[in-house]
């Protein structure tokens, strides 16, 4: 019997879940148009907090910029990593994954209106609304 470790099955219960709310396209939950993404806008890093297992283990990403169907990564040296993305998610959801074209994907905790987290059990990166 193959064993599932934790990140595997949260990839796993991913998949599961995307194929339930119908393939993880943008509109996944309902009928919403993108203004009602609360993911879409420019975010600024704004704490960190280092995992003590993993404690050399940052926030990789300084700003976030997210349209609707595009994110761009920025470093703190400015350095800018663009690419396609489609959003999973729920109106009023307490969370949203950001699916990339390489079909891997993020989870943004949603905090509040002008706060998000990286859902990761690395790190904890939180950012802000920068406009």
């Amino acid at each position: 019997m193959t064993k599932l470790y934790p990140l595997q099955f949260t990839a796993l219960a991913a998949v599961v879940a995307l194929a339930a709310c119908g393939g993880g396209g943008a509109r996944a939950g309902g009928s919403h148009s993108s203004a009602d993404n609360p993911l879409l806008g420019k975010w600024h890093l704004s704490s960190y907090v280092a995992n003590g297992a993993t404690p050399d283990v940052t926030c990789g990403w300084v700003d976030l910029v997210f349209t609707p169907n595009q994110q761009i990564l920025i470093d703190a040296h400015g350095s800018q990593a663009p690419g396609p993305v489609t959003y999973n998610y729920v109106p009023g959801g307490s969370s949203e994954n950001v699916i990339g074209s390489s079909g891997g994907f993020v989870i943004y905790k949603l905090l509040g209106p002008d706060d998000i987290e990286q859902d990761s059990a690395y790190t904890n990166c939180k950012y802000h609304r920068a406009g």
